[in-house]
């Protein structure tokens, strides 16, 4: 099974997940990643303009309401995939 994405851990390409990420739910110390989670800038358009967001997640996994962040399942809305994802919990999709 595909690790859970989490913030500031993980990517998508050369950006990382900023969040704002799950309140109350963490995994490795730090916050599990949702669908709508904010990426840094990276390269060149449309990885710059600083609106790359995770596009979609889990179909069955929910976390505070929202889909969380699946590696290598996720994708980014400026379509790179998010991952590595954490080592120690996975996800059933």
């Amino acid at each position: 099974m595909p690790g859970i994405g989490r913030t500031i851990s993980d990517m998508g390409g050369g950006g990382l997940i900023i969040g704002p990420g799950a309140v109350t739910t963490f995994c490795e110390g730090t916050k599990v990643s949702l669908v709508g989670d904010g990426l840094t800038t990276h390269g060149e358009p449309p990885h710059t303009s600083g609106s790359s967001l995770v596009a979609n997640g889990a179909a069955t996994v929910f976390c505070e309401g929202k889909p969380v962040t699946v590696a290598g399942i996720s994708i980014a809305t400026c379509a790179h995939p998010i991952g590595p994802g954490s080592s120690t919990v996975q996800v059933g999709i």
